[in-house]
């Protein structure tokens, strides 16, 4: 039960207070609140805000403590939104001589501005405060802002819905809910200034606001004509980014030890909350454990009323539909929770590169799969190795150290995929004592600051005792991955013993790689490593019984292009092509034709879809190619994969299952038998209202080869097992 306070009581607490007082916004009586002290020198901000949703709007007074180090040429700068209204600035409670100009060039704000923050500034209006009396030594000063406006930028779809993507604003206001980020730059944003804050939040009755940071206060203010829920932030703590989020929320509460742990969902439910806080607390003692004492006095899964997965310092921001699946407890909620140590308090220079999300995604998604057993960690690197086989290509390939954020499959696939590896082969070298040591004094020294792949090497080669300068050049600042080859191998006995011959290569540039290496003899199975540091090298490995096989790399734990022997064609092969041809069946009705095309525009490919009678068969010999509905083509091409897919009258034999066809929709991808580097992707639908629905989630499954729905529910899926690999040989005696 939150506490009343009226207006009254608040007029008498901030009597003497020259510049708050009340405001008046559209007829509504706004109260600009307590003032709070700022947090030690440097840049801090002291906001109290007024959000009224039915007008799509905010009110604010932002009070920032300047440093002489946040002036430049006697000038206060920053960004704001251009849909919000400066109303007076004031420097000590004087009024100030400032101006703002509509279009403003980047490089005033930053020095070297990249494409994103030449984009964030081309949406904002530039403010300049004249600051001249202020100088080197001078103490701090305080810069009022008074400022509102309209806050609505409309939800877009992913800009292609072929890969995995949410809807997308810059930030809003409206009846629903409220987002506001530093994209929305809803308040005064200054490059490469990190700040603490205070946050005085008004919203409308039955609504509660969340961002980072402590909840200090929270009660409900009686303005006679209306009632408001009021709730106080801090964060003492250095920060890039400030967030607000407000909707019609019900929390729950916990505690692990010392930390605060919410749950905000729009609905009562204790059974979800139960689930999630339980959940908070699990994670959060396993990096506790891992890494260091989490970095905040409070964690909350807050539900949204779009599909989101977002990870905020102290909370994150998920679907509503997100958060009822029933997997997420167990794998994104984790990895949403571990950003709080990787990049949420230890924050990423981008200037060298975005290592957090390999990170976050090694010691989460991967973790979980470790816990569960050998066979399925091995199984989500070699997934993690096949989606960058499948969608990374000479021309899509780029360097670690010039990842920000994953905007396509290809972009994910480096800046999560491989730097997942590059972390795991460390761990492989060094062990879990010093790579979980080393993560840990980079955690201690790193906190709340900005922190660089350089960062990591130092922290690295620190634990490791020996300079790591060659691996983190070789796999942050390089593109590519190397493709090893397994020659002239074979076996000899000497002196009762056995001696296993072979050479590896590569192409040059070459990697210096750790490469397992695994014998199959007689009587068991024996284990090592080589190290290949040239194009090519040849080795002898000495066993104790006579050898039957030879296997390099046969768990995936070293970053490496595979063999198409060693990926399974699944969904994300044909999804990972930027220009597939689409052939609509030419057994299929007009009503049916238009069902497919609504599938393929679904996946961003609705102007490459061509009849069957006007496609040129020849073009499958030379390019990948989605078969939608049944004709000529797909009969002669997929009856020529017996040991694949059969076809009944009433079933499609997949593998050694059957899947009735008969009020069902099957998507399954096949290797084109002419040329087994091209994919053909195969869509056969009785049910075409519910295909072109369920359309849009099938990119969700791209790691699988086959997938059939009835209606619009899943009732198989699958993946082709894997041929053997060119690194796995039989040997022969010599």
């Amino acid at each position: 039960m939150l506490r009343r306070q009226s207006w009254n009581e608040v007029k008498e607490t901030e009597r003497g207070l020259d510049m708050i007082g009340a405001m008046r916004f559209m007829g509504a009586v706004v109260l600009l609140a307590i003032l709070f002290p700022a947090s030690g020198f440097g840049l801090s901000h002291d906001i109290e805000i007024s959000i009224f949703p039915p007008d799509r709007s905010l009110l604010a007074v932002d009070r920032i403590t300047v440093t002489p180090d946040d002036v430049e040429n006697g000038e206060l700068r920053f960004l704001i939104n251009r849909n919000l209204m400066i109303e007076n600035v004031y420097i000590d409670a004087l009024p100030a001589r400032w101006y703002s100009e509509e279009e403003v060039e980047p490089a005033i704000f930053l020095a070297e501005p990249d494409s994103d923050a030449v984009e964030l500034v081309s949406r904002a209006k530039g403010v300049f405060i004249a600051l001249d009396e202020i100088g080197a030594g001078d103490a701090p000063v305080t810069v009022t802002i008074e400022y509102s406006g309209v806050v609505y930028d409309s939800l877009e779809a992913p800009a292609k819905t072929y890969a995995k993507g949410f809807g997308t604003t810059s930030g809003l206001i409206e009846e629903r809910g409220v987002f506001l980020s530093n994209q929305t730059l809803w308040y005064p944003f200054i490059f490469d200034r990190m700040f603490t804050f205070t946050m005085r939040v008004d919203v409308p009755y039955e609504w509660m606001a969340v961002s980072q940071g402590a909840l200090d206060d929270e009660y409900v203010l009686d303005l006679h004509d209306e009632e408001r829920v009021v709730s106080v932030w801090r964060e003492e703590n250095l920060t890039p980014e400030l967030y607000l989020v407000a909707g019609r929320y019900y929390r729950h509460e916990d505690h692990h030890n010392r930390t605060r742990v919410m749950t905000y969902t729009f609905e009562p439910s204790d059974s979800l909350a139960r689930v999630y806080l339980d959940a908070t607390k699990r994670y959060i003692g396993l990096y506790e454990r891992l890494i260091g004492d989490y970095p905040y006095s409070k964690f909350a899964l807050v539900e949204n009323f779009w599909q989101t997965g977002y990870g905020m310092p102290s909370f994150t921001l998920l679907g509503s539909k997100v958060i009822r699946l029933p997997f997420i407890v167990h794998t994104s909620y984790g990895h949403e929770i571990l950003h709080n140590w990787w990049g949420n308090s230890v924050y990423v220079d981008y200037s060298s590169g975005n290592w957090c999300e390999g990170l976050t995604t090694y010691g989460a998604d991967y973790l979980y799969k470790e816990q569960m057993g050998e066979a399925a960690a091995r199984a989500y690197r070699h997934e993690t190795l096949m989606a960058f086989s499948n969608n990374v290509t000479a021309e899509k390939d780029f360097p670690l150290s010039d990842f920000r954020e994953r905007h396509d499959a290809s972009s994910q696939s480096v800046g999560y995929g491989k730097s997942l590896m590059v972390f795991h082969m460390l761990r492989q070298t060094l062990g879990d004592s010093l790579f979980w040591g080393a993560l840990r004094r980079f955690y201690e020294t790193a906190r709340f600051s900005m922190a660089s792949w350089e960062d990591l090497e130092e922290a690295f080669s620190e634990a490791a005792k020996t300079d790591l300068a060659w691996y983190f050049d070789q796999w942050v600042s390089r593109p590519g991955s190397p493709l090893i080859r397994l020659e002239d191998t074979g076996y000899r006995e000497r002196d009762g013993g056995f001696l296993v011959d072979f050479t590896l290569r590569q192409e040059a540039p070459p990697f210096m790689i750790d490469l397992p290496v695994r014998v199959e003899t007689a009587e068991g199975v024996e284990t090592g490593k080589v190290r290949l540091a040239g194009t090519d090298s040849t080795y002898t490995v000495e066993v104790r019984t006579e050898p039957v096989s030879l296997a390099v790399d046969p768990d995936y734990d070293t970053f490496r292009r595979l063999y198409l022997e060693e990926i399974p064609i699944t969904l994300g092969t044909l999804f990972g092509q930027d220009s597939p041809a689409v052939v609509i069946g030419n057994m299929e009705s007009d009503s049916a034709r238009a069902g497919f095309r609504q599938i393929a525009a679904a996946w961003g490919l609705g102007d490459r879809a061509e009849d069957e009678e006007d496609f040129d068969e020849a073009r499958i010999a030379s390019g990948h190619v989605w078969l939608m509905g049944k004709g000529d083509i797909m009969n002669g091409l997929l009856g020529r994969l017996p040991d694949r897919l059969r076809f009944s009258e009433a079933a499609v034999r997949v593998g050694n299952q059957d899947f009735p066809t008969a009020g069902g929709t099957l998507i399954l991808t096949v290797r084109n038998p002419d040329d087994k580097r091209l994919g053909v992707g195969v869509v056969i639908s009785d049910d075409l209202d519910s295909g072109a629905s369920l359309a849009m989630r099938v990119p969700h499954y791209s790691k699988y080869s086959y997938l059939g729905f009835s209606g619009t529910m899943p009732v198989l899926k699958g993946t082709w097992e894997e041929e053997r690999s060119p690194l796995s040989v039989e040997l022969t005696r010599r």
